[in-house]
């Protein structure tokens, strides 16, 4: 029989320390319960406007650059993207105003493999690798893992386009990550002493 208390001691630890893992996002709707969507059309934008901080009140910055897109030929709505700007530079960077637990955005790129990768601060929490295409109809992201920004390494020249980005940052707080561990520990002791 497995010890129980190494069983509550691992439970409380994980718990405690916030230990968790992300679902990485290939889907066509994205993220669940999302707490605001950028579609890129908040703004009376012209087309070929470099985009950095325009979106800062929404809860995205972008890096090195995009350029703001009118509708055309790959999305029915307007978006942003870096193909055929020079200069562009890899990774791009999504930086989010604060803590996200999800994120996700539709999102093309010449066919290949795309690099994702979650970041807190400096430190990589999640990755993951998928294959992207000029299809549009596919979202890309995190769920389920604090985080602060994601960068994307896109296949060949790193181009890519990206419209409706789905932010979530209802972030638990300390407390109740505490509480939950307290009650998960209650719940295990108060099984071992009815057996």
């Amino acid at each position: 029989m497995m010890n129980l208390k190494r069983v509550v001691a691992a439970s409380a630890l994980a718990l405690l320390s916030g230990t968790s893992f992300a679902t990485p996002i290939t889907n066509a709707t994205g993220i669940a319960g999302a707490t605001n969507t950028i579609t890129f059309s908040e703004l009376a934008l012209s087309p070929g406007d470099t985009i950095t901080n325009q979106y800062a009140s929404y809860g995205a910055t972008f890096s090195p650059f995009a350029v703001f897109r009118p509708q055309d030929g790959f999305y029915a709505t307007d978006y942003i993207g870096n193909f055929g700007v020079p200069g562009t530079a890899s990774p791009f960077v999504i930086s989010f105003g604060g803590t996200v637990t999800g994120a996700a955005f539709d999102f093309i790129t010449n066919s290949g493999t795309s690099f994702f990768e979650a970041l807190m601060g400096n430190t990589v929490v999640e990755s993951f690798y998928a294959a992207t295409s000029i299809t549009v109809g596919t979202f890309y992201g995190f769920d389920g893992i604090a985080f602060d920004s994601i960068r994307i390494t896109a296949p060949g020249n790193n181009a890519l386009e990206m419209d409706n980005l789905q932010l979530r940052s209802n972030v638990p707080e300390p407390s109740t990550i505490f509480l939950l561990g307290a009650g998960l520990i209650g719940v295990l002791l108060r099984k071992r002493n009815k057996a």
